[in-house]
């Protein structure tokens, strides 16, 4: 009986195969779907973060957890502009592009 090699029983590592800086192993369904739920992020979060702004910012008293639900809020604001670079990146084959 022969026993088996233990060349058989290693595990080579996926990695992704890169061309031009670009992945070119990806789901192109899976990056709709990614790019669908940036922009959905982007539209919901922009508008409400923008009314919490608003509201906190003409509220008479400024306590301390005001001044917190304004800073969180912009915090927030920010965040929800960088979900749009990346939902740019999945709708163009995630090459890294600007804005035209």
């Amino acid at each position: 009986m022969m026993k088996p090699s233990l060349r058989a029983l290693e595990v080579t590592p996926l990695r992704p195969v890169h061309h031009n800086d670009t992945l070119t192993t990806h789901s192109v369904t899976f990056d709709t779907f990614l790019g669908t739920v940036c922009l959905l992020c982007f539209v919901v979060g922009v508008p409400g973060n923008l009314a919490t702004l608003r509201h906190f910012l003409t509220l008479k008293r400024k306590d301390i957890p005001c001044i917190l639900y304004i800073l969180i809020s912009f915090n927030d604001l920010l965040t929800t502009f960088t979900v749009l670079a990346n939902a740019v990146s999945f709708y163009s084959d995630r090459a890294p592009r600007t804005l035209r």
